[in-house]
Formats: structure tokens, sequence, C-alpha cells
């Protein structure tokens, strides 16, 4: 006996798979290249122990990866940065939980630090978001050994205006509490937010199979 519903079976499985690779793909939303001045932070006490980027979705509800671009590091191998994202004002202002965020942070650790290009860095955990809504990418100097902040002063590349129109830098203190906008004001750094859209609630992607007669 021959499957004459082979073929047809074959590419009804193409598409949905194609269809669900575009939907779940980890795909490019917002960004901000422009610029090619650094604007530093990590050092204690002086207003810049964190950093901040402010920036809405405009297609995905789950973020997750996101781009920097450090111009230098750290001589200390363990020190690195951690990284998430949380809600903010409209002045882009984180309003959460330092280093967790809305959901978790991520460490990078030195040796994974690209000092010549934006860099792309997958998330820990995905992070569900509304679309249009105001969010930040917040970042720390981070021992990745220890696991806490580290005074660490580097540049990052930036912007010498505020080309990017759904969000701002700014600068927060050591209790996480006071926020500022220094060196060049409002100054954008380069930044990616990478996404995809979320799975429906109870899990999966359910996609319902004609009823077929595999053989004659």
């Amino acid at each position: 006996m021959r499957n004459k519903y082979l073929l047809p079976i074959s590419l009804f499985v193409i598409v949905v798979l194609l269809f669900a690779s575009k939907v779940f793909a980890d795909t490019l939303d917002q960004s901000n290249t422009s610029g090619t001045i650094g604007i530093g932070f990590g050092d204690l006490g002086n207003g810049r122990d964190y950093m901040c980027q402010g920036f809405k979705m405009a297609t995905y509800n789950q973020i997750t990866a996101i781009s920097f671009y450090v111009k230098s590091k750290d001589g200390n191998a363990n020190v690195g940065y951690k990284v998430w994202i949380d809600n903010a004002n409209a002045n882009s202002e984180p309003t959460g939980t330092v280093a967790v965020g809305i959901g978790g942070g991520t460490e990078i650790t030195n040796a994974t630090l690209n000092t010549t290009t934006l860099t792309k860095y997958t998330l820990g955990s995905t992070v569900d978001v509304t679309i249009g809504n105001q969010y930040t990418l917040c970042l720390a100097p981070w021992n990745t050994s220890t696991h806490v902040w580290a005074s660490s002063y580097n540049d990052f590349q930036s912007s010498v205006s505020n080309p990017y129109a759904n969000g701002r830098r700014t600068h927060g203190d050591t209790a996480y509490t006071t926020w500022s906008a220094p060196d060049s004001g409002n100054a954008d750094i380069h930044f990616e937010i990478y996404g995809q859209t979320a799975a429906a609630a109870g899990g999966g992607t359910s996609v319902k199979l004609p009823d077929i007669i595999l053989f004659e």
C-alpha cells in the first residue's frame, strides 16, 4: 500500500513549523546605534552606580535578549555586568527592585564582554512585557564570582543627543533611589532589545491537525 497523503502532510508540517519559528523568533524590536562618544558609570558614590536606558516595545510582548557596547572592561576577570529589565516611569527611571526588575537579572561575565562593537546577550529568562508601556534596561558592574555589585567605571558607546524617542538614559545612586542624567544630558547609549511573541496561556502553540487516512 502506498502512502498517498505523505506529501500533503509533510507540507502541512513545514508550514506549521515556519509559522511557529516566525511567531517565537528572537527578533530585534528596539535599538539605538547613533553616536560615537563614551558615557561612563560604575564608580561608587558619584550618583553613577547604575545605568539604565528606557525603551518601549513596538511588536513583541516577551523580551529574549539585549545588546550593549561597552568600550572598556575591568582588569579583574571576575568583574562583568548584571543586566535586568524593569518597569519605568515617564523619565525612564526604574520602579522595581535593584538587580531583579520584572524578570530577574542576568550576569554577563568579563570574558564575554566585547569592547569593540555592539554585542548581543541572551537573558537568563524571558521577560513578559506589554507593548507600548515604558520599560528600562538596567546595568550594574558586577562580580560574577561573589554575585555582588563591584565598583568598575567603564564607558559605553553613546549619542550626544537624544536620537531614541521612546526612552532616555539615566544613572542611579548607591541606594537605587535618586536618578539623574549626567554627561551630555539625555544622551542614549547604544542598545538593542530583542523579543518574541509569548505563547498563549497554558503554554505552547495549539495546532489542530486534519483528520486523515494514511493508507488506502
